[in-house]
């Protein structure tokens, strides 16, 4: 079993570059652990906010139209409004930034694009591709969506914490392997200069045994012919243990976690307090991320007047969660009688709304009535 066979690990790559101190092979198998780590915990991450509905509010009030439509099935033609922010997610956990541009009646996500600031943090973009293809046109500022990951740093901390671990990585791949493989001694007895044995040994080494060895080793029925004067031993060599391994996957995981500051547990499947890893994650993870790309939108899709008036898009958090219904019942009344309608927390529930008038009036505890009848009859009572 090899090192890339031992860490179960799967990635696709064009190119391989190794790092100062490690081989080829080391440093690939150091990029099956930036791959697992980092795919693993922006995986959660681009989940999570691929879930949410991107609510738009027109004047206070939630409204379903061609813009929510587009940022909550299908932004354009050929993708899916998961798959864009998927993809959204991933560029910028791992580039530190994403652009969405508008192309004709759609929204796409750029592949590549140049970045040129002109004032006061605004800034223009070209030379902008999408699956490929070169748009040949500017955006100036305002005209698309432009986000940046929390971290700026992201990229460089992970690609250089991965680098210091190839180094690390190179060792204990080379001393598993020393540990895992056999190694073996031959002795070839040798004589004078005129001694025939010795000429015949000279012969012998002179056609390098290495070939007749390796078939020999790695056959699984195998005879080895030995020649009077040569004795082949094994040797016992004491190699790094799996174990230094990993210890390195487990560091590795736990960096990256801190980083992105992803609960730890998360990354290792450990989930023994669901409820209390999902708020972590939650508080401290999604929500950053969901407020800036709602300030983002709001920015550009609604301009001040229209937010002044109540306009804006909000990615809501509130779904990533599972609910219950039956143990969310003790709740869910006692939310229905501090004035929360009965189709808030059914949409909240992720129920269908009823839409009656009954449905979404605002009760309050006092055997559940209106809210104006009840205040009248309490007014009555103290008068």
């Amino acid at each position: 079993m090899n090192v890339l066979e031992f860490l179960d690990f799967r990635v696709k790559t064009d190119e391989i570059r190794p790092a100062d101190g490690a081989s080829l092979g080391d440093d690939a198998a150091m990029l099956y652990f930036k791959a697992a780590a980092t795919d693993t915990a922006i995986g959660y991450v681009a989940d999570s906010i691929a879930s949410c509905e991107m609510r738009v509010m027109v004047e206070g009030e939630p409204k379903r139209g061609d813009l929510y439509r587009k940022l909550n099935l299908r932004p354009n033609p050929v993708m899916s409004a998961y798959q864009l922010k998927v993809g959204m997610i991933y560029r910028l956990m791992t580039m530190g930034e994403a652009l969405i541009v508008p192309v004709g009646n759609g929204l796409y996500l750029a592949d590549g694009f140049n970045k040129t600031d002109i004032d006061f943090g605004r800034a223009t973009f070209e030379n902008v591709t999408v699956s490929g293809f070169q748009i040949r046109r500017r955006y100036g500022p305002g005209e698309a969506i432009y986000l940046t990951f929390g971290n700026q740093r992201v990229k460089r901390l992970v690609d250089g914490m991965f680098e210091s671990y190839a180094k690390m990585m190179g060792s204990a791949v080379a001393g598993y392997q020393a540990g895992a493989g056999t190694k073996w001694k031959l002795t070839v007895e040798q004589g004078g200069s005129g001694d025939r044995r010795f000429n015949k040994a000279a012969e012998q080494q002179r056609n390098d045994p290495r070939e007749m060895l390796q078939t020999f080793i790695r056959g699984a029925n195998a005879v080895y012919f030995e020649t009077r004067g040569q004795e082949l031993k094994e040797i016992d060599v004491k190699g790094c243990p799996s174990d230094d391994l990993i210890k390195i996957r487990k560091d590795a995981f736990e960096l990256v976690a801190s980083i992105y500051k992803i609960p730890q547990s998360m990354l290792f499947g450990n989930m023994t307090n669901l409820d209390e890893i999902t708020r972590v994650f939650l508080t401290f993870t999604v929500k950053p991320l969901a407020k800036q790309i709602s300030e983002e939108l709001t920015s550009k899709l609604f301009d001040p007047l229209e937010w002044y008036r109540g306009s804006e898009v909000v990615v809501d958090t509130s779904r990533i969660k599972y609910i219950d219904i039956f143990d969310s019942a003790p709740s869910v009344q006692q939310l229905l009688g501090a004035g929360y309608s009965m189709d808030e927390l059914r949409e909240y529930l992720n129920q269908p709304t009823i839409g009656t008038e009954e449905s979404q009036q605002h009760l309050i505890t006092r055997n559940f009535g209106p809210i104006d009848e009840v205040l009248r009859q309490v007014i009555q009572e103290r008068g």
